[in-house]
């Protein structure tokens, strides 16, 4: 460890290791300069690890209403992930702005404004995302149209959001979320995804106060699985409905139904999963039950 304090403060070669000598963390580098009164000055705040670098500067009161104004530029180092992330705070603690663009694998902006910090339970305010996701490792495809936006308090809040998903061997889905709902419960929820020229529509409720309780309900509409199999029935179309609910003791599917008209494919049942001795049931009743589902030879 090499300690310089000619122009701030500089160290060199930092490592923290636990009582069995593991190591915990490892600073190559820290530089530190700037002053600190009635509130923090930096001039410049830089950390260079193995985990990436960090770099600060502002200013951040060290007393009510601790007033910030604090740039940030952060560049982790994983694997082969390229990502780096600008970011603004600006404003007393409780009613900061914030503001980051992000760039590399994900890519976007997020502006966000919290009111009622530091109290977890009078925090409100709303958040704004736009961005897209691209060359992560792993990922073979890209997720685009990202719009996310949150609104309200911890006991009140509203959320929408939505993202186009086009991934290799997956077909390409738009999704779009509604919910809102409180510090226990989601009240209302809506996803819809629309793909293979059809859609599908969930919609549901769940809480949490006790023990978890929900219901939910998906419709897929006018599902075209022709791109996906060949032999597919060019006229066939799949619909369906699920009905669900979960209670303290068991998961209960109340409906399952599909069809493809004008195929003769049909499935319909019901189910319950319990949780104390994991004992499920299922009953299904089923006409022409092939996938994929075919018509007589007088298809065209």
């Amino acid at each position: 460890l090499i300690v310089s304090a000619d122009h701030g403060m500089i160290l060199d070669g930092l490592v923290i290791n636990d009582a069995d000598g593991a190591e915990l963390l490892r600073i190559e580098r820290a530089t530190l300069s700037g002053s600190a009164f009635a509130a923090l000055e930096l001039d410049r705040f830089e950390v260079e690890s193995p985990q990436g670098t960090l770099r600060l500067e502002g200013r951040a009161g060290l007393a009510e209403p601790w007033t910030m104004d604090l740039d940030a530029e952060l560049r982790p180092t994983l694997d082969d992930l390229d990502l780096a992330a600008d970011l603004a705070l600006d404003g007393p603690l409780d009613r900061l702005s914030v503001a980051a663009q992000v760039r590399g694998a994900v890519r976007g902006n997020l502006e966000a404004e919290l009111r009622g910090l530091p109290d977890p339970d009078a925090l409100s305010g709303r958040l704004d995302w736009t961005g897209a996701i691209a060359n992560w490792p792993g990922l073979d495809g890209r997720i685009e149209d990202m719009d996310i936006h949150v609104e309200g308090g911890v006991a009140n809040w509203e959320a929408e959001a939505g993202l186009r998903v086009a991934l290799a061997q997956v077909p390409e889905t738009a999704l779009s979320l509604d919910a809102r709902g409180g510090r226990d419960a989601i009240d209302e929820a809506t996803l819809v995804a629309r793909l293979l020229d059809g859609e599908v529509r969930a919609t549901g409720q769940a809480s949490w106060a006790e023990a978890p309780t929900g219901a939910a309900e998906i419709a897929l509409s006018g599902l075209d699985f022709t791109g996906l199999y060949p032999e597919w029935p060019r006229q066939a179309r799949l619909n369906g409905t699920v009905e669900a609910r979960v209670t303290p003791e068991a998961v209960v599917v109340e409906r399952f139904a599909l069809q493809a008209p004008p195929a003769e494919l049909r499935v319909d049942g019901q189910g319950r999963y319990r949780f104390e001795d994991q004992h499920a049931s299922v009953a299904l009743d089923w006409t022409e039950l092939v996938w994929p589902p075919v018509l007589d030879d007088s298809e065209p």
